[in-house]
């Protein structure tokens, strides 16, 4: 299954928005010229490094959705906990990883609108792994 975009909603309730999110686009940038600086230029680039590892947690005690999915980001230390994964999306994703699926996914981008800094958005970017059957070669 390749990689979907989702968009995190609830950034601006937690802890230490817009800060928090303004971060994760200030390490996305500085790995970014990194890699650049390390290739000697865009063109000798191979591809942009990706962005930081975000990780998907069930949460079925959520009192406003038993199918929530929180995401995390470890860089983030204690205020790791940044969002949720979209309802509609949660509702598809939480059998399956109640059911034993693993996910892999990463920051994709840290959307600033202009006409609004003081409000970043963030997108991650989520693999969905069906669980290894029995017998299956590995």
């Amino acid at each position: 299954m390749s990689a979907s975009p989702v968009r995190v909603v609830g950034l601006s309730f937690r802890p230490g928005y817009p800060e928090t999110v303004l971060a994760v686009a200030d390490a996305i940038e500085a790995a970014r010229v990194e890699s650049v600086r390390s290739a000697g230029s865009w063109d000798d680039l191979d591809a942009l490094p990706e962005g930081p590892t975000a990780l998907l947690v069930r949460n079925p005690a959520n009192e406003f959705d038993a199918n929530a999915i929180e995401v995390h980001l470890p860089m983030l230390g204690r205020r790791g906990f940044i969002g949720h994964v979209p309802k509609e999306l949660a509702a598809r994703w939480a059998p399956k990883l109640d059911a034993g699926w693993t996910v892999t996914a990463t920051v994709s981008a840290v959307p600033i609108n202009p006409d609004h800094i003081d409000r970043p958005g963030l997108e991650i970017a989520v693999t969905l792994h069906e669980p290894a059957t029995e017998g299956a070669n590995t």
